[in-house]
């Protein structure tokens, strides 16, 4: 659906020139977080890139471009949910085993 309602709107448009409705933003999240993890991965490197290098009037993306600098991926075990968000374990591959809180 992206491929045929989405990309020919886009085509022959400068990044961030052409604002696309609400069903169009919809198809390319969707098409997006139905990538592979591999494929996904790359396109918001190539997105975080993207808004460095364009400034876009009245939107702010910093915490998008913080991602790639806070983002740990993998299983995570569920600990406690509390009142200030969950507490859950992740094993990192050198073996350490760190706690997180899921806010939000």
């Amino acid at each position: 659906m992206a491929k045929v309602l989405v990309k020919p709107q886009l085509e022959g448009h400068d990044v961030g020139s052409k604002q696309l409705d609400m069903q169009c933003v919809a198809i390319a999240f969707a098409a997006i977080w139905s990538m592979d993890k591999d494929n996904r991965a790359n396109m918001v490197r190539n997105f975080q890139n993207t808004v460095k290098e364009y400034r876009f009037p009245g939107m702010d993306f910093s915490i998008v471009t913080e991602w790639s600098q806070q983002a740990v991926t993998g299983d995570f075990t569920v600990v406690k949910h509390t009142d200030k968000g969950t507490i859950m374990l992740h094993e990192h591959e050198d073996g350490e085993i760190r706690g997180y809180c899921a806010v939000g």
